[in-house]
């Protein structure tokens, strides 16, 4: 019927199965559409209401968000967005509309969002300005500091990042994801001294908290205290662990020691909890190698050059 231009017609049939809550997120969409298509913002508004807490479909929600803001009530087409965003990201209508909202207000959430668009594309010189916006407009939330320590650090600027890592804990002092990244920036800074004081700060709350004890074995390695290192090891080996860091640390200290099978073993973990990790599959090939069994370790060699 769309085909033929019969709007009326298909209209009516996809009213017909919406009012019945028929297969309800994909007739929402398409009787959306139809009605955005043809400028029936008020319609689409009614026709939501009526199933206000039972559409979940990213693009219906979309569509309502359009409708508001054709209407000129912008504080509901941001609330609408928002939402669709959270269903659907990667919605391409998302920056668009976002764009536009912002013309007519300053909403951190907009920015926000526009920021993890921007990070998504790869952009983040963007990604920054966007979070920088979003400061602005409320200087207290303490994920925005943290979000834009760690893409100054992306791009190398340590002072930048380092002012967003401690603007973050001065809202969240005891926030350990905050204490960590900055622990882990002064070491990429060569500032071991400064990194270890807040490793020591995080294992104070959380003496199992499986990256500070990856980094505090890291600096202690470092220093060649092979005793204290043995010990975070073990108790590193006790922690039901999901980071591919610690794995990693565990698989150089037991290469060192030329425990090729243990260091495997941990490598292995390592590539699976981060498989775009090259560093993981090399050291992976060569710990095989190292361990006399070419023929995995040519097969690894093999994976990364494709």
């Amino acid at each position: 019927l769309i085909i033929k231009n019969d709007y009326e017609k298909a209209k009516q049939i996809l009213i017909t199965l919406y009012d019945d809550s028929y297969n309800l997120d994909c007739t929402a969409k398409e009787l959306f559409n139809l009605l955005h298509e043809n400028s029936e913002y008020e319609s689409i508004i009614s026709y939501f209401n009526k199933n206000i807490n039972k559409i979940k479909n990213s693009d219906a929600l979309y569509y309502v968000a359009e409708a508001y803001f054709n209407i000129g009530n912008v504080e509901k087409a941001n609330e609408y967005y928002q939402k669709a965003y959270s269903v659907n990201k990667k919605n391409e209508d998302a920056k668009k509309l976002a764009a536009e909202l912002l013309k007519y207000s300053e909403n951190e959430n907009l920015y926000y969002i526009m920021a993890e668009i921007a990070y998504s594309e790869s952009d983040i010189d963007n990604a920054i300005r966007y979070y920088s916006y979003a400061i602005k407009v409320n200087p207290q939330n303490s994920s925005y500091y943290f979000k834009i320590a760690i893409l100054f650090s992306l791009k190398g600027f340590i002072n930048e990042a380092e002012e967003g890592f401690c603007n973050a804990i001065s809202i969240e002092p005891e926030n350990l994801t905050y204490n960590y990244g900055l622990a882990y920036l002064y070491y990429t800074a060569n500032k071991p001294e400064l990194a270890e004081k807040l490793v020591d700060f995080i294992l104070g709350i959380n003496p199992e908290h499986i990256q500070a004890l990856s980094l505090k074995a890291l600096i202690l390695s470092e220093r060649n205290e092979s005793v204290e290192v043995r010990q975070i090891i073990k108790k590193m080996s006790t922690i039901n662990q999901q980071d591919d860091f610690a794995c990693y640390i565990q698989a150089v200290y037991y290469a060192n020691l030329d425990m090729w099978a243990k260091a495997i073993d941990c490598i292995k973990q390592a590539c699976e909890l981060n498989k775009k990790s090259t560093e993981y599959l090399y050291l992976l090939a060569k710990y095989y190698y190292m361990s006399g069994d070419n023929k995995n370790s040519e097969a690894i060699c093999q994976k990364i050059l494709k």
